[in-house]
């Protein structure tokens, strides 16, 4: 969801105005600090360093997204690197070997379109 517009404060100048838009903005300005907060719960304490600068629950959202789906050649090449060493094995479910290279090929389109 797009942040509503709101002015920077110019003191003396256009209170007015920045008040005017934080009012009608609360709505969404109070749901978003509760995703921030929704958000900030389920990140592990070890990765909260990736959110502590963020100001809203998109930035969060497309911080956490930059750490944890890179789309890069380097990612590919390890997703392809799974791809290959994932071998179904004597006594394996090949119902859930083929699952799982599925979900790899899907994760691996995702980091390169032109891959397919």
């Amino acid at each position: 969801m797009i942040p509503p517009s709101i002015p920077d404060l110019q003191p003396s100048w256009n209170e007015a105005e920045v008040k005017a838009a934080k009012d009608s903005a609360k709505l969404w300005l109070d749901g978003d600090k509760k995703a921030l907060a929704i958000i900030a719960k389920a990140v592990p304490a070890a990765k909260l360093y990736l959110i502590e600068e963020c100001t809203s629950a998109h930035a969060a959202w497309k911080a956490l997204q930059s750490e944890y789906e890179p789309h890069n050649t380097l990612s590919a090449l390890t997703i392809m690197q799974q791809t290959i060493s994932n071998q179904c094995q004597l006594g394996n479910n090949p119902v859930a070997w083929l699952e799982v290279m599925i979900q790899l090929y899907s994760c691996l389109q995702a980091t390169d379109p032109k891959i397919g």
